[in-house]
C-alpha cells in the first residue's frame, strides 16, 4: 500500500471514531456513503462537519490520499459522483459524455494565492448565460462596502452553444480534486476552477472542443487582461536531483574548487538546478551546456584529422592532392549539423561504463526502453550490439531537444510532437534529465583534462 501523501495536511481524521459516528447517519447518507465507496473511496470517519474518505486506487499521477465532503453535500457528491471520471491531464473531472470538464487553475507564478489575484481584479458586470445554463460566480463586499461584487466570469459562445466559467469550486469537484482534508474554501479562501460546458455530441469532438477553449481563454487572459492563470497538472513532476555518482554518507568538506569551465556552462547548471519545477527547461539547460561545447569538439576533431594527414608517410605539401585531403577534412567539420555533433561530443568524452552504471539502474532501464513513458525518443538498450550507449545516448537527447523546441505544424511531425511544457510527457521526463545532466557532467569534466 503506498504512503499517503499528507504535506498539506493540519488533521487526520481518526478511524476508530467510524463506526460510533456512522450509527448517527440517516439511512439516505449511509446510502450516499456506500455510492461514493463504490467509487473507491473508503470511508474514513467524521469531523467538524465533514465526512472523510480515503481514495484507495487513484489513477497515475494522483496520490492516495485523503478527501473531505461537507456532510450537506454528502447526498448530492453521491450522485454526481457516478457520472464523473478524473481529467486525463489536468488536475480536475469530467463527465463521462464530455459535456462538462472543470479544471483546477492557478496564479501561472504560483507565488501569489488565486483568490487574492482574482480579488484584486476589476471584474465587469455579469450577464444571463445566452444558453441558459446557471453561473455560480463567488461574490465579496465591494471595496467601498455597499454590496457584494461578483468575481469572476461566465461567456458563452452562441454559434457552437460553449460557455466557459471561472468560478469556486463547488463541492464535488473540491471532494475529487484536492488533496485536502478540509477545502480551503470553507476558511474563507475559494478555489477557483475553469469549467467548460459543450452540447450533447461526439464525446471525443466535445473533448476537443474542451480543449480548444481553455487554451484560448487561458491565452486571452494572460495576453488581454494580463492576468496570468496556469492550469494545474494531474501528475505532479517527477522531480529527483540525484546524482549518479556514488560517494559517502560522511559531512561535507569543502575545498577549493578544481573547476575550471566557462562562466556560460556555469551559469547554465545553475539555473538548471532553479528550474527544477520544470523539467523541459531543466533539460534544455542542461542540452546548452553540451551545446556550448560542439564548437571545441568539431575543432579538436579536425585538428586530429589534418594532424593524421600531415603525419602520414603519403603526404606532400607540394602536391595537390595532399592538400585536397586536409581540405575536405576541414570542410567536413564546418558542414557538421547538430546532430553529429553532439554525437561527435558524447563518443568523445563520455565514459561507457559510466553510462551503463547509470542504466542498470531498473527504473531506468524501464523508462529508456521502447515501452517508457516518452514517445518519439529512440530507446537506448544496453544489449544493442550494433550501436555504443553513447550514440543510443545521443540520439535520444537530439530528439528530445527537438520535441522540446520546435513547434512546427507540419504533417512531417506528426510522428514526435512538441513536448509540452505541463504535459505527462513532461512530468515524466526525470530520467532524461538526469542522463543528460550527467552527459553535461561528463563533458566538462573531459574538456578540463584535454
Amino acid at each position: 500500500m503506498s504512503k499517503i501523501d499528507n504535506e498539506y495536511y493540519d488533521f487526520i481524521p481518526d478511524p476508530e471514531a467510524e463506526e460510533e459516528e456512522e450509527a448517527e447517519l440517516t439511512a439516505e447518507q449511509i446510502s450516499a456513503v456506500a455510492k461514493i465507496k463504490c467509487k473507491g473511496f473508503h470511508p474514513h470517519g467524521r469531523s467538524d462537519g465533514y465526512f472523510h474518505f480515503i481514495d484507495e486506487d487513484p489513477p497515475s499521477g494522483l496520490s492516495r490520499t485523503y478527501r473531505s465532503i461537507n456532510m450537506e453535500h454528502l447526498t448530492v457528491a453521491a450522485e454526481s459522483i457516478e457520472h464523473l471520471d478524473y481529467h486525463e491531464e489536468h488536475r480536475g473531472i469530467t463527465k463521462t459524455d464530455r459535456t462538462y470538464t472543470e479544471v483546477l487553475v492557478r496564479v501561472a507564478s504560483r507565488y501569489k494565492p488565486i483568490f487574492q489575484t482574482l480579488l484584486s481584479t476589476v471584474w465587469g458586470e455579469s450577464t444571463p448565460c445566452m444558453m441558459g445554463r446557471p453561473v455560480q460566480l463567488g461574490q465579496t463586499m465591494k471595496a467601498d462596502g455597499s454590496g457584494p461584487r461578483e468575481i469572476g466570469f461566465h461567456v458563452c459562445s452562441r454559434g457552437d452553444g460553449i460557455c466557459i466559467e471561472l468560478s469556486p469550486a463547488p463541492p464535488i469537484s473540491q471532494f475529487l480534486i484536492l488533496d485536502l482534508p478540509v477545502p480551503r474554501a470553507s476558511k474563507g479562501e475559494p478555489v477557483y476552477t475553469l469549467k467548460v460546458y459543450t452540447p450533447a455530441g461526439d464525446p471525443k469532438v466535445n473533448e476537443k472542443n474542451t480543449q480548444t477553449a481553455i487554451d484560448g481563454m487561458l491565452f486571452e487572459l494572460t495576453v488581454r487582461h494580463k492576468l496570468a492563470l496556469s492550469i494545474v497538472p494531474r501528475e505532479r513532476p517527477s522531480i529527483s536531483s540525484e546524482d549518479q555518482r556514488k560517494g559517502d554518507d560522511g559531512p561535507l568538506v569543502a575545498r577549493y574548487p578544481r573547476s575550471k569551465l566557462p562562466r556560460e556552462v556555469a551559469s547554465l547548471f545553475s539555473f538548471a538546478s532553479e528550474a527544477h519545477d520544470n523539467l523541459p527547461y531543466t533539460f534544455l539547460s542542461y542540452y546548452q551546456a553540451l551545446e556550448f561545447y560542439f564548437p571545441w569538439i568539431s575543432r579538436r576533431n579536425a585538428i586530429r584529422a589534418v594532424r593524421r594527414e600531415i603525419y602520414d608517410f603519403d603526404f606532400e605539401a607540394s602536391d595537390d592532392n595532399s592538400m585536397l585531403r586536409i581540405l575536405n577534412v576541414v570542410e567536413r567539420s564546418k558542414t557538421a549539423g547538430e546532430e553529429e555533433q553532439m554525437k561527435l561530443l558524447i563518443r568523445e568524452c563520455v565514459r561507457e561504463d559510466k553510462l551503463a552504471e547509470f542504466l542498470s539502474d531498473a527504473k531506468n532501464e524501464q523508462h529508456f526502453s521502447k515501452r517508457g513513458p516518452i514517445s518519439g525518443a529512440p530507446e537506448i538498450n544496453p544489449k544493442n550490439t550494433n550501436e555504443p550507449m553513447s550514440l543510443q545516448a545521443a540520439k535520444r537527447i537530439y530528439a528530445l531537444r527537438n520535441r522540446i523546441v520546435h513547434a512546427k505544424d507540419d504533417p512531417k511531425y506528426s510522428t514526435a510532437p512538441q513536448l509540452l511544457p505541463r504535459s505527462r510527457e513532461a512530468h515524466s521526463l526525470n530520467p532524461d534529465v538526469l542522463l543528460v545532466r550527467l552527459l553535461a557532467y561528463e563533458v566538462v569534466i573531459a574538456a578540463q583534462a584535454w
